[in-house]
């Protein structure tokens, strides 16, 4: 029972993180280009402490239950299916502090259009790899609940 409540927490971070990636892929980092450079920096900062609020909540529940998954999993979820949830918030993780969080630190100094861009290229995995955790999560919940 536990780790059918464990994936129903993966499962609602995941879609979470996956409606504010494609949010900020299509929409919001490419508004960036959009903002006044005298009005950028303050801009950004707003931008990050309010993204911070929603999407570390959403990105360590996914990534702590996606590792509790692996140690304890609900019945019909295979070892191999945890591990790739698991590989899947990694990706995001990886993509987030290795691409995007250096970036945005270049940004803070001031609006800078390849950056941005470069901001929106390098969004594509992890927007991804959001998506393809919520798509296994709705699976193995639909499996779940298939009698």
């Amino acid at each position: 029972m536990a780790s059918s409540l464990i994936l129903l927490a993966v499962l609602v971070s995941a879609t979470v993180m996956m409606t504010v990636g494609w949010y900020v892929q299509l929409v919001h980092y490419p508004a960036f280009l959009s903002i006044q450079p005298s009005m950028f920096a303050a801009f950004h900062s707003a931008h990050a402490m309010g993204t911070g609020m929603v999407v570390v909540p959403a990105m360590v529940g996914e990534l702590i239950g996606s590792i509790l998954l692996v140690a304890d999993r609900p019945p019909k979820i295979g070892q191999g299916e945890a591990l790739l949830g698991l590989a899947l918030a990694l990706i995001a993780w990886g993509c987030t502090f290795g691409l995007s969080v250096p970036l945005h630190a270049k940004l803070a100094n001031g609006h800078d259009a390849a950056t941005i861009r470069s901001l929106v290229a390098t969004n594509w995995p992890r927007t991804l790899a959001w998506t393809a955790h919520a798509g296994l999560c709705v699976w193995q919940a639909a499996r779940l609940l298939a009698r």
